[in-house]
């Protein structure tokens, strides 16, 4: 009796540690940092959602989603399109990297612990004002400078009725 109540105690320690594991390990590939504010300034970080971060290649957005479910070619613009349920990433044909990630799904947050359903609000709180309020979107932007290339990362959250209905995080022309 007493090696049966062991055992049990055991299988429910070990039950507890796996969750909280788990638990841990959905935290960081959701890579949010929930404590920044629009006291913060953007960072090349904010541009991700889901821990999936512009100019990842497809094999490694695969990894996470797996295959799927449409794959589009638009040849004039040399893009590459790969549709999910409510998720979609485009890349440059030639080099193979992320351009564009658009999301109209609630289970992914930004860096900063935005998603879809938020309310307007809370992003503001989060990344700051923006110019572009009065047109139904808030627009982030920040410049960067990598290997002599200039480079605008931004990240857009469309709203409608006052919530984000989509979340779209792309290189913006300069």
């Amino acid at each position: 009796m007493k090696r049966i109540f062991l055992l049990c105690i055991g299988i429910l320690v070990f039950f507890s540690i796996s969750s909280n594991i788990i638990q841990t390990k959905n935290d960081v590939s959701q890579n949010v940092n929930s404590n920044l504010t629009s006291e913060d300034s953007l960072q090349i970080d904010d541009f991700q959602i889901g821990g999936i971060k512009l100019d990842y290649k497809i094999g490694e957005v695969e990894k996470i989603f797996g295959k799927p479910d449409k794959i589009y070619i638009v040849k004039e613009d040399e893009w590459k399109c790969y549709e999910y349920p409510g998720l979609t990433f485009i890349y440059d044909i030639r080099t193979q990297k992320l351009l564009v990630i658009k999301v109209k799904r609630s289970d992914l947050k930004t860096f900063r612990g935005i998603s879809v359903g938020d309310t307007k609000e809370e992003v503001i709180y989060r990344y700051g004002k923006s110019e572009y309020e009065e047109y139904g979107y808030l627009n982030y932007q920040k410049h960067v400078i990598v290997d002599y290339w200039d480079y605008f990362y931004a990240i857009n959250f469309s709203l409608k009725e006052g919530k984000v209905d989509e979340i779209m995080i792309y290189f913006a022309p300069d």
